[in-house]
């Protein structure tokens, strides 16, 4: 890589200090683009380097700090090389700061072929973990890779700056008998739940490329769902039925209702969670043959037939799962989901969200 050395320098230090203090002190993670041949980068705003790199492309790689990533972090370290030479940086996140004043130096230019300035490179070093340790708190919990491609099981994520993006070989896409008219099923889907709340949005609508590989660029952005206690799991029950429930109104069905498919969305203080991956979807009353790992005998209808109510029910055991709804209410609605007694029309009227 061009700048090994220099990134030895300075990740060498940081991976003792946070081998020997502990990772809950010093929480840091390596990562290099080690394709990042200038434009690459800033196409898709991922950093060159743990503190992160390349003098020209510094302000336009953290043209602003997202919340949804970076938490409250109100600056970057980060380090501009060229040839042995380097100087580091800090870039003003907050956001009140001008452009002309958002890149403050940090170090005079430094020449790794010096042994005194490899010296104070080292002492740079130790500040920045120094520093690492003192914002501790602030460091989001989530690492979200900005740009590079995240394998699933059958499909490949891509979280950039202003949306997301899903990629499925159509060999792995559900109801693909027929291509165009499961492509059309889904675009409609998609667009049926456009501004509405608890629903993921698309900002670009189904599409399959000539290689076979479907795609779906999404408008929402988060973080995965983590609940800690049945407030939080009111919260996002009301907010996903909500959204639930106007898919039923259209005829459509989700059928793959579970905790990896809600997303939670930081900052928004009308509905901080959203139902996505409508890949699984299909109409209403469906027959199916085939069953998803997640359901078991009760899912489906006496004619295999998978409803709204088949929706209801694997919400239901998806929060009886989480083992933390222990009011009578909550037991109450976890009970009537179970026995099918909430149908749609009644579920969000239930005593427990009151």
């Amino acid at each position: 890589m061009l700048h090994w050395g220099m990134d030895s320098i300075i990740r060498i230090p940081l991976q003792i200090f946070h081998e020997n203090i502990g990772g809950g002190i010093l929480p840091i993670e390596m990562d290099r683009n080690s394709k990042d041949q200038g434009t690459t980068t800033i196409g898709n705003k991922r950093p060159g380097f743990l503190c992160w790199t390349n003098n020209n492309e510094l302000e336009e790689k953290f043209n602003k700090f997202d919340h949804m990533y970076f938490g409250n972090i109100q600056f970057m370290i980060c380090y501009a090389a060229a040839g042995t030479r380097l100087r580091f940086f800090a870039i003003d996140g907050s956001p009140n700061t001008n452009p002309p004043s958002r890149l403050v130096s940090l170090s005079n230019q430094l020449d790794v072929n010096n042994r005194r300035d490899r010296v104070s490179i080292l002492c740079i070093v130790v500040n920045i973990a120094r520093i690492i340790r003192t914002v501790n708190n602030t460091i989001p919990e989530m690492i979200i890779p900005l740009g590079k491609r995240l394998k699933t099981e059958k499909s490949m994520i891509t979280i950039l700056s202003d949306s997301v993006e899903k990629r499925v070989s159509v060999e792995y896409l559900p109801f693909a008998g027929n291509l165009d008219g499961r492509i059309n099923f889904l675009s409609g889907m998609y667009e049926y739940a456009k501004g509405h709340p608890g629903l993921v949005q698309v900002k670009e609508g189904p599409s399959v490329s000539r290689q076979g590989i479907y795609k779906v660029v999404l408008e929402t952005r988060g973080h995965v769902c983590q609940l800690s206690n049945e407030d939080e799991a009111r919260a996002m029950s009301q907010n996903v039925l909500t959204g639930l429930n106007w898919l039923h109104k259209g005829g459509y069905v989700h059928r793959d209702i579970r905790l990896p498919n809600i997303l939670f969305i930081p900052g928004d203080a009308d509905c901080k969670y959203v139902l996505i991956d409508f890949e699984h979807a299909n109409v209403d009353g469906l027959v199916t043959s085939e069953r998803l790992k997640d359901w078991d005998n009760k899912t489906l209808t006496e004619h295999n037939e998978y409803t709204t109510q088949s929706d209801l029910y694997q919400f239901g055991k998806m929060l009886r799962d989480l083992d933390m709804v222990n009011s009578e209410a909550g037991r109450k609605f976890l009970d009537g989901l179970r026995d099918k007694s909430i149908n749609i029309q009644n579920v969000l009227h239930h005593e427990w969200f009151r």
